[in-house]
């Protein structure tokens, strides 16, 4: 081998090592990113109360692994120990945003606490919740979307006049009560139940999870389609066949079953 040669060949062999250091070092960089992330020592601080002070039409709220309220206060007020939250009301929409989004855990417990005049209605509700708690007293909107992640929901009163989109992950929803319009439900690998009168046309999908509706206004006011796979669909405690219909009332749910299951029962 010529000295030349083997210049090129030590050049080549240090070229190589360099850009395998340079690859190393980013991927320690970026897990080191990710973790900072997901790791979520702290976050917590001082409880801190944010006044709104202008009319709030609409709520839109993303949250990751905080414990969320939603209660009836005398003003729009916003309650919070997290740090890095940002609050903001602009053109009547009313923002809360958890900035650790991909946080795993706290030192601690994480609250937010929405405080909501009573006999409020919004134009619309959005919300974003990852793997925390949902706590919703009552609240009334005319479209609502839920996109609720591996936490547990609970709604005293839920009342949608018109478009409402709920979307399970793999916690559980609970809809105690309430008047729902054109809902459109998947659960995922989750459990729904949800309990009160559904108008118009709904659509009820299942994953592997389980869906479990209490119908209010009589088993007269609905009429039932549909689609399943090897999950079971029970109406009125009668099991239903893939593509079977019934009832002849104005409200139509159609119900798209994967493997899990749905059960339809009906209250005064």
């Amino acid at each position: 081998m010529t000295t030349g040669q083997s210049v090129i060949r030590y050049c080549a062999i240090a070229l190589a090592v360099l850009l395998s250091v340079t690859i190393i070092v980013s991927v320690v960089l970026s897990i080191a990113g990710v973790f900072s992330l997901l790791g979520g020592k702290g976050g917590i601080g001082e409880m801190k109360t944010y006044e709104i002070g202008e009319e709030v039409k609409s709520l839109d709220i993303n949250i990751g692994a905080a414990e969320l309220k939603i209660v009836a206060g005398g003003e729009f007020r916003v309650e919070s120990n997290i740090e890095k939250l940002t609050v903001s009301c602009r053109n009547g929409v009313l923002k809360i945003s958890e900035k650790r989004r991909l946080s795993l855990s706290y030192d601690g417990k994480a609250v937010l606490k929405v405080c909501i005049p009573e006999g409020t209605v919004f134009e619309k509700l959005s919300l974003d919740a990852g793997a925390g708690t949902v706590d919703i007293d009552s609240v009334s909107a005319e479209t609502v979307k839920l996109d609720l992640g591996a936490g547990k929901t609970e709604i005293g009163m839920l009342v949608a006049t018109g478009k409402t989109e709920i979307d399970g992950g793999a916690g559980k929803i609970s809809v105690k009560d309430g008047r729902i319009n054109s809902l459109d439900a998947d659960t995922g690998a989750g459990a729904m139940d949800i309990a009160g009168v559904l108008t118009g046309t709904s659509r009820i999908s299942i994953g592997v999870g389980r869906a479990e509706l209490t119908l209010r206004g009589g088993e007269d006011a609905y009429r039932f389609d549909v689609d399943k796979g090897i999950g079971r669909v029970t109406v009125g405690g009668r099991e239903m066949s893939d593509g079977e219909k019934c009832g002849s009332g104005d409200n139509l749910i159609e119900i798209d079953g994967g493997i899990g299951s749905v059960t339809v029962t009906f209250a005064d």
